[in-house]
């Protein structure tokens, strides 16, 4: 009895942790979702040249470590076989996952552990942002605001010259008008 009392405890307090664990994760996946927002923001507010040069990088980088890693899959020795889950039953000898492979399998291979993030020195996560400073940030939200105060006060200008003009050309037609009826 008093073992089931015992495990009845210890099953409450796992049961208690396992609930504010829980708790714990949500409270964490609300918070990324909201520093995803403000990546995304931070993401439009970057210049598209430069996010182009960083994913271009960022390309170039997952293809040569994909070539280094299709090359020694393809040239790995007997000494080199992995051993554990990837070992044959029996044979006493390892087994050779990549040594049959061609290369498109091995390419297939490749992105599924890059997904996984399996694949050592490379990352599908974008880590390098534009903005390091917030001074950066500042100045590129002043230089927005002069812009546009700048277009405001020309469209200003724009609206004043086109109701100046509609009012020229207005007491233009009058006169012509006028100078017709004096005609007939």
């Amino acid at each position: 009895i008093e073992d089931r009392k015992i495990s009845e405890k210890n099953k409450n307090q796992i049961l208690q942790e396992f609930a504010q664990l829980k708790g714990e994760i949500n409270k964490n996946e609300d918070a990324l979702g909201v520093l995803e927002e403000y990546k995304k923001f931070l993401e439009r507010l970057t210049p598209s040249d430069w996010l182009q040069i960083k994913r271009k990088e960022k390309a170039e980088g997952i293809e040569q470590a994909k070539e280094k890693w299709i090359a020694e899959k393809q040239k790995q020795g007997d000494e080199d076989y992995p051993t554990g889950d990837n070992a044959s039953v029996g044979s006493g000898r390892p087994k050779r996952p990549y040594k049959n492979l061609d290369k498109k399998s091995l390419e297939v291979e490749f992105e599924k552990q890059l997904l996984d993030d399996a694949i050592e020195g490379v990352s599908t996560y974008e880590e390098e942002l534009y903005f390091q400073d917030p001074k950066s940030m500042l100045e590129l939200f002043t230089d927005l605001e002069e812009k546009n105060l700048f277009l405001i006060q020309m469209n200003h200008e724009a609206e004043q010259t086109y109701e100046s003009l509609k009012k020229h050309f207005q007491d233009i037609k009058k006169e012509k008008e006028a100078k017709i009826e004096k005609l007939e």
